[in-house]
């Protein structure tokens, strides 16, 4: 008995505060934040995706491997927050050139790269199964290991 007047009572107050919030709103004013909010975000990509461009016609066609890597996760970097497909997309192509020259410890680093896109993406299994088969952190390359870390925290 005790437990439905309880019940009652937290229905009733849930009832009763209800208006008094829902009526602090003016959809007029929501729309127009809203609407702001939209064209600010639009300018930001566009200056980014400028931004991208302007570095991506400063490469030159003669690089060491080390240049391109430098140059393929410089662009993973750039776009990691704004358009995880293409941060993924540089995070495969880093690991592909690392992997093909040998260079292990920058495959590691573009493989947790991967996952910390996936992870920004929303694909934690993902994420997680790529973090899983790189092994324990601390066999891991001592440059590598901080970046685990942050990722696997993420």
């Amino acid at each position: 008995m005790l437990l439905i007047r309880f019940v009652t009572l937290f229905a009733l107050a849930l009832s009763v505060g209800e208006p008094l919030y829902a009526g602090s709103f003016d959809l007029e004013k929501d729309f127009k934040r809203l609407d702001s909010a939209v064209a600010v975000y639009q300018s930001v990509i566009a200056e980014r995706e400028g931004e991208i461009m302007a570095y991506k016609s400063h490469a030159t066609d003669v690089m060491s491997v080390d240049d391109i890597y430098r140059y393929t996760k410089h662009l993973y970097l750039m776009y990691l927050k704004f358009d995880t497909d293409s941060a993924i997309h540089y995070a495969q192509l880093c690991d592909s050139i690392a992997t093909a020259n040998e260079m292990e410890p920058e495959a590691t680093l573009a493989r947790i790269d991967l996952a910390l896109a996936c992870i920004f993406r929303g694909e934690t299994f993902r994420a997680y199964n790529l973090l899983e088969k790189l092994g324990d952190i601390r066999q891991m390359d001592a440059g590598c290991q901080p970046k685990m870390a942050v990722t696997i925290l993420e």
